[in-house]
């Protein structure tokens, strides 16, 4: 049996090994898809076998409990001792990418497989978002422009101990002005602020934009795996016109480099306003999720 334990921020070295070989491109593989969600979903993690395993909580699947797909290892064992723990029960993994699926299918035909909904991730070519060329991206070169015309001291700066009281200062004021009554847009504030507070232990890339010396008007996090950038977190001052479109241009300039062909900043939550936005950047690719049950191996 799996001995779990509480995943807590003290374990992140001894589990940052496992998050470095890709299985796919969904952030629910990436470190910070699983640590900055770990409250939320009450994560508990094992490692055996030279595999990681998470168990979380929340409502995507019956009985609230779920595993993720096991990384590292032989995955054909792994899946064998999930479900080994819970032998009459059926073994249900969620946020399931479409290699990890195959992978599955390959190894129980009989699984049943349905989609998540509102949990597709944006996936961008790297190249689009750091030049924004074309008509299809007029709008956010015109908004670019007004910043920087009402703001010619602008400056880009990657996120260090010297200015991150202007970065996190700029959080909370985003906080306070787009309140939501949502559950995930109020975890969203408090893993940023947390990442924040953490910042060097999570070792993550980051980077914001200020309009004069202290002000930072928007930010952004996020940490390459593979030949992707993963965007964890983006945070604009709704009240400075262009500040979202700066970050998002200055961020993809500065995160993605030699070697990085994607960008992935992640869901829209369901947010139709999200959805909007993360749409006019023209994503190559939407990349979906699964909820997977196995049938109960006493019943196989």
């Amino acid at each position: 049996m799996l001995s779990l334990s509480p995943l807590t921020l003290s374990a992140l070295p001894v589990l940052r090994p496992f998050f470095a070989k890709p299985s796919g491109r969904i952030c629910d593989d990436t470190l910070g898809g699983v640590f900055l969600w770990r409250e939320l979903y009450h994560t508990e993690y094992a490692v055996q076998d030279d595999t990681l395993f998470l168990r979380s909580h929340g409502q995507e699947t019956e009985g609230g409990v779920f595993w993720c797909s096991p990384m590292g290892g032989d995955p054909v064992r792994a899946i064998e001792t999930l479900r080994r723990q819970q032998p009459s029960q059926p073994l249900q993994l969620g946020f399931v990418s479409e290699e990890e699926l195959a992978l599955l299918q390959s190894v129980c035909p009989a699984l049943q497989a349905r989609e998540i909904p509102d949990a597709e991730d944006y996936l961008y070519n790297a190249a689009d978002l750091q030049t924004l060329e074309g008509h299809s991206y007029a709008g956010q070169r015109n908004h670019i422009r007004q910043f920087i015309r009402a703001n010619p001291d602008w400056r880009f700066e990657p996120i260090t101990r010297q200015n991150l009281p202007a970065v996190q200062a700029l959080v909370s004021r985003y906080a306070a002005l787009r309140q939501k009554d949502a559950l995930t847009f109020q975890e969203d504030e408090r893993r940023a602020l947390e990442v924040l507070q953490d910042y060097e232990d999570y070792g993550f890339l980051g980077g914001a934009v200020f309009s004069e010396e202290d002000n930072a008007v928007s930010m952004a996090l996020g940490e390459v795996r593979g030949d992707t950038l993963y965007v964890h977190i983006e945070k604009a001052d709704p009240l400075c016109h262009g500040a979202y479109q700066m970050i998002v241009q200055q961020f993809s300039q500065y995160a993605a480099g030699e070697g990085v062909c994607f960008i992935n900043r992640e869901d829209d939550a369901g947010d139709p306003g999200l959805r909007r936005s993360k749409l006019s950047y023209k994503p190559c690719r939407m990349l979906k999720k699964y909820l997977v049950e196995l049938p109960a191996e006493d019943a196989v």
